[in-house]
């Protein structure tokens, strides 16, 4: 059973949030893009781990890459890593991915 999350209502709730995960059964809903405003939000955020939906996720979580430091993907997240995505997470200084991820991915520039 999967469970749909307007993550912006969470968000907006936790200003000292260091950290989400989304697991397994969480799914965005489609097209799912937060506002601008949500960094804000949510300022001490850094650390942001994925079960699946790796592209998804990241795609609707745009605001937020700027200031994660970490990244963590599952063996599940997807079979593709969405390198546009990833440049704007220019503060990384940790990413975990799992080589079902990587070998589905084009590792060149």
């Amino acid at each position: 059973h999967t469970v749909t999350v307007q993550l912006h209502k969470v968000l907006a709730l936790c200003p000292n949030l260091n950290m989400l995960g989304i697991g397994r059964n969480i799914s965005l809903p489609a097209g799912y893009q937060l506002p601008a405003e949500a960094a804000a939000w949510c300022p001490e955020l850094r650390t942001l781990k994925l079960d699946e939906g790796l592209h998804s996720v990241l795609q609707g979580l745009q605001p937020l890459l700027p200031q994660l430091t970490s990244l963590t993907a599952g063996p599940t997240a997807g079979p593709r890593l969405p390198w546009g995505l990833l440049q704007a997470a220019r503060n990384l200084s940790q990413l975990h991915l799992p080589a079902s991820v990587l070998a589905g991915g084009d590792m060149r520039d």
